[in-house]
């Protein structure tokens, strides 16, 4: 019988963080897969984080009601860990493609400023190329939308205002920010699109992490997890 991948992943993420001894403050991203890892492991996380520093509001609400004691990011200047799930994850690079849920934004902020990052995700994320299964999230200034759109356009970047079933017209992030979905295919280069976005006006954060992944934690669908890195930190740079 088939295990459930993001339960493995998340299993396989708290033994990561036992064996490298993390405490401290722990900045939480967001996602299907990082709220069951909460739901899991809530007991042991009260224990080894003094607080936890969410990416987002759904992911703050759920610690809190799980008890751990919840930091404003807004007052933080960095994190002992970062530990997050992806929509997509490049095995060979530790690349990822992030934002499927509009939270690109907080999430980066965390993961730059953590010393320690860590992803978790089902073997189904794994791609050989970024972009083969996601569109690439943007998060975009909305009072100039019409004008990044055109922008983005000219760059041949294929964009479409990201809409949901719950509301009319574009989803907005949690910083105010339009949702964008870069509809390119598999990326040869991933480093240029992101130079390039970082010069297109009116785009605040790009969901391409590259070089950002210290670990990523595999679950299987056989049941138990790998565990990919540690992934060079001079890549950041």
């Amino acid at each position: 019988m088939p295990c459930d991948s993001k339960v493995e992943a998340a299993r396989g993420a708290m033994e990561l963080l036992r064996r490298l001894g993390v405490s401290g403050v722990a900045g939480l991203g967001s996602g299907s897969t990082l709220l069951e890892f909460l739901r899991l492991f809530s007991g042991e996380l009260r224990e080894l984080f003094d607080l936890v520093v969410p990416s987002s509001i759904e992911t703050g609400l759920e610690a809190a009601s799980l008890g751990l004691v919840v930091g404003d990011p807004r007052v933080y200047r960095g994190v002992d860990v970062y530990i997050d799930g992806a929509d997509e994850v490049q095995p060979k690079t530790g690349n990822m493609v992030k934002g499927g849920g509009g939270a690109l934004l907080g999430e980066k902020m965390l993961c730059r400023s953590s010393k320690l990052n860590i992803f978790i995700v089902g073997e189904e994320k794994l791609v050989d190329s970024l972009g083969s299964r996601t569109p690439i999230p943007l998060e975009v200034e909305p009072g100039y939308l019409a004008m990044a759109l055109e922008s983005l356009e000219a760059l041949g970047l294929n964009p479409r205002v990201r809409t949901s079933g719950g509301k009319r017209g574009p989803v907005v992030s949690d910083w105010g920010g339009v949702i964008v979905d870069l509809h390119v295919g598999p990326l040869e280069d991933p480093g240029r699109l992101e130079s390039l976005l970082r010069s297109a006006p009116g785009v605040r954060e790009s969901g391409l992490f590259l070089g950002l992944a210290d670990y990523v934690v595999v679950g299987l669908r056989s049941c138990g997890h790998l565990v990919l890195g540690p992934y060079r930190r001079e890549a950041r740079d």
